[in-house]
């Protein structure tokens, strides 16, 4: 009889793996991007469960590289380049793919600096 933890974590990822390819559907690596995701919420002296108290809503623009997936679980992460200094050194930012609640394309990879002078 199979692991039911295997079973559960091969559907979760064949879940997680269609919702994010509907999501970026039309986006490509270098396409500059805005993730919307869930955070998780700590709240302290709760007198009402609130959707503030349930989860924290997140905006992230950045260049998208890709999908990646982390070692331990095998979960795919979306990482995007957030800030890039002197053409070298690049701040990413990970985001696992199973809190993106959404992806707008904000402008393709071809566009540079001139396309807005």
């Amino acid at each position: 009889m199979p692991d039911p933890t295997y079973v559960l974590e091969e559907e979760l990822q064949q879940a997680v793996g269609n919702h994010i390819r509907k999501l970026l559907a039309g986006i490509s690596p270098g396409d500059v991007v805005e993730i919307h995701w869930l955070d998780a919420s700590m709240s302290r002296e709760v007198i009402k469960i609130t959707d503030r108290i349930i989860a924290t809503h997140k905006c992230t623009l950045g260049r998208f590289i890709g999908i990646f997936q982390d070692a331990q679980f095998s979960m795919p992460h979306l990482l995007l380049s957030t800030e890039t200094t002197d053409r070298a050194a690049v701040d990413m930012t990970s985001i696992p793919a199973a809190v993106v609640v959404g992806v707008t394309k904000i402008a393709s990879k071809a566009l540079s600096l001139a396309d807005f002078m």
